[in-house]
């Protein structure tokens, strides 16, 4: 008997999964292998790739979704120069924001899967920039948003997935966090889901950390993944 979420289309669906900050594309705590070997048993092809400055691949600095959306873009040129295909993004956290920037920007992709994503990146920098920087708030916070876009040569305010969230309307975005993420709070993913509640899925999970809800329920975490596939 076929699965229920197995493809039938003839053309076949590619998940393209994006990790978070300063992780890899194995995702050793959520754990993403396990999860790709789930949805590549249900039927689909699975691509997970390393963001620049990350894991295996080349450069030297990371610009937090800024320029990873070229990264997500790239790789699904790589997937649709080799075979045309369905594309579903998956991200973790800000690889979750990023394939929401990539994805209001490329047709291709049918649906987006997010867990943990923030939705802007200025103000959450400016609310949560000392849960990374491990600095007082002042005067330090000031002062790193000032001479980061000089030093590493972005706009953060150009890292809205908030925003692009409307040019990928009414194409389905599943949004997933846990109501206890201490690093980036649910009511990034809340916000984002409220634009569009109609076409949008917003799943909140309890007692997770970040990028935590499939560690704590594999088995729930895998249907509603699966069955948002099945839906595209």
């Amino acid at each position: 008997m076929k699965s229920p979420y197995t493809p039938t289309d003839a053309i076949p669906m590619t998940v393209i999964m994006s990790h978070g900050y300063a992780g890899t594309r194995l995702e050793k705590g959520l754990p993403a292998l396990a999860l790709a070997k789930s949805i590549a048993e249900a039927g689909y092809h699975v691509l997970m790739f390393d963001f620049r400055n990350s894991g295996r691949s080349e450069g030297k600095i990371t610009t937090v979704g800024f320029l990873e959306k070229q990264d997500v873009l790239g790789a699904i040129d790589w997937v649709q120069e080799r075979e045309p295909s369905q594309i579903c993004l998956i991200g973790f956290s800000m690889g979750g924001s990023t394939s929401i920037l990539a994805a209001a920007e490329e047709r291709a992709v049918l649906g987006v899967i997010t867990d943990s994503a923030f939705s802007q990146l200025s103000p959450y920098l400016k609310d949560n920039l000392p849960v990374w920087s491990r600095l007082p708030r002042f005067p330090f916070t000031p002062l790193i948003l000032l001479i980061l876009p000089r030093l590493i040569g972005i706009n953060p305010h150009r890292v809205d997935a908030l925003a692009a969230v409307d040019h990928i309307y009414p194409r389905p975005i599943l949004f997933i966090h846990s109501r206890d993420d201490e690093a980036i709070p649910w009511s990034n993913s809340e916000g984002m889901w409220s634009r569009h509640p109609d076409t949008f899925e917003l799943w909140v999970t309890q007692k997770a950390g970040h990028v935590g809800s499939y560690h704590m329920q594999p088995e729930a975490y895998t249907q509603r993944v699966l069955a948002f596939l099945s839906k595209l």
